[in-house]
């Protein structure tokens, strides 16, 4: 049960035989054992208990003129209101380690270390991969990453390469099969109706894995995905329309004549919402309306129109000019990877970006974050993590990308400091400890939204329930 619930459990107890039976039916383990006397009837019959009090184990016994007849053994345990979530902090490094401060219920605790944008470029594949969800975005997300992990190890990490190709084909298959009729991707697969984003986001996704598994597809088949955006994707979004166009110019589909017209259905577009609500972390790449997401659209229309030549007109240019205003306050990092990739931020930030990128941030804008910052480095590779230990109650496991991972081993209690281990070599300069876990505490509210719950208790009538 939740804190301050108030449960009532409902027995149900059989009557078997063919006439009606004297019962007595106990619930003990609570406060106080609590006896109810049923009569019987052939067939089902039922007794009620409050729960409010009862905690750890708890016994419920059948007696029949006091005799045993039945028993039952379980247990109840109180759990927060709140729900749980995964958490993130950034912990900067001395010498010898660090202060650490979780909450008292911090569960499933892990810590990597990460120094340069290189080593983030791992930890936010490694987060993307381990996603524990699977819609066609998610998958497609999860794919990506995988791609630029298997493509950026050495030569001799043949075990690692053989394990992330397997999982890397698994979930390219996984892909494959959420395709719809005419080899158009909705959200969750054939059973939604298509999207021109997700289908562009699938094949892109897909242009990758098979590069990186060596499999030759006809140019017919990486068309389909134009197909798709001339005949659906004129009707959807800007910012739909300006990434799925992105991402065919990337693959190096024609794509000139339809950024011209995405130009042309920009230019009267304004940069008019109202300011993102502070703390809110939604997507700025998926149906928000406020003006960092429209000032990411105009955006991404300024960079398709520039892989592809296309002038903007007068006043569009003005709109994209207060877009990149925007998005230069914007703590996003998907926003500051688009800057970057447009120019409008100087390379040198990467790291910044890289490191402001959390587990729990959407998926789409975390791959796209990825992608676009390691385009601009001229397709940099993932590194190594800094070559430093833990001292203390933590186990070292290795992550899907093969960076260590140091997970706590001390169920009972939450570590309070990180100990690098004597032997460890020193952290260098500008390392962090990447410390990521689950927990109940309360957060600080991102939007002015309340969520209840209301339970009704159905009673028997003469008529039925009510």
């Amino acid at each position: 049960k939740r804190a301050g619930d108030a449960p009532r459990a409902s027995v149900a107890v059989f009557n078997q035989t063919g006439a009606e039976q004297k019962l007595d039916v106990t619930l003990s383990g609570g406060v106080a054992a609590k006896t109810e006397k049923l009569t019987a009837k052939p067939g089902v019959n039922y007794v009620e208990f409050p729960l409010a009090a009862n905690t750890g184990a708890l016994r419920l016994e059948l007696k029949q003129n006091g005799k045993l007849v039945d028993a039952l053994d379980t247990a109840m345990q109180t759990l927060p209101a709140a729900w749980s979530s995964p958490r993130t902090l950034m912990v900067p490094l001395d010498a010898t380690g660090a202060a650490l401060k979780l909450p008292a219920d911090a569960r499933n605790i892990r810590v990597s270390f990460a120094q340069g944008a290189a080593s983030h470029f791992s930890r936010i594949a490694d987060d993307l991969i381990e996603y524990p969800y699977g819609c066609v975005e998610q998958t497609a997300s999860r794919l990506i990453p995988l791609t630029l992990a298997t493509q950026s190890l050495a030569p001799d990490a043949s075990p690692l390469r053989d394990r992330l190709q397997a999982v890397l084909t698994a979930q390219r298959l996984r892909l494959v099969s959420m395709a719809g009729p005419k080899a158009v991707f909705g959200w969750w697969g054939n059973a939604t109706a298509g999207s021109s984003l997700m289908t562009g986001y699938a094949y892109y996704a897909d242009w990758y894995a098979a590069r990186a598994l060596r499999i030759e597809l006809p140019q017919e088949h990486w068309n389909n995905m134009l197909t798709v955006y001339s005949t659906t994707g004129i009707k959807e979004s800007l910012t739909d329309r300006a990434l799925v166009l992105w991402m065919a110019n990337d693959m190096g589909l024609p794509t000139k004549t339809l950024a011209a017209g995405l130009a042309d259905d920009a230019a009267a577009v304004t940069l008019a919402g109202a300011p993102r609500r502070p703390g809110d972390s939604g997507s700025l790449l998926l149906g928000a309306d406020d003006r960092e997401a429209q000032a990411m659209a105009l955006g991404l229309v300024s960079v398709v129109a520039g892989q592809n030549g296309v002038p903007l007109a007068p006043a569009l240019q003005e709109q994209v000019a207060a877009a990149w205003t925007t998005l230069r306050s914007s703590k996003a990092p998907v926003a500051q990877a688009l800057l970057m990739l447009a120019g409008e931020l100087p390379p040198a930030q990467a790291d910044a970006v890289l490191a402001s990128v959390r587990a729990e941030m959407p998926t789409l804008d975390r791959a796209m974050t990825l992608l676009w910052v390691q385009k601009k480095l001229g397709g940099a590779s993932f590194g190594k993590a800094p070559a430093v230990a833990l001292d203390g109650t933590w186990q070292k496991q290795e992550s899907r990308s093969g960076q260590p991972v140091w997970r706590w081993a001390d169920g009972k209690g939450v570590p309070d400091q990180l100990r690098l281990a004597a032997a460890s070599a020193a952290a260098p300069a500008g390392t962090v400890a990447v410390v990521q876990y689950d927990s109940r505490a309360a957060e600080a509210q991102a939007l002015p939204v309340a969520i209840e719950r209301r339970i009704l208790r159905m009673k028997q009538g003469k008529d039925g329930y009510t």
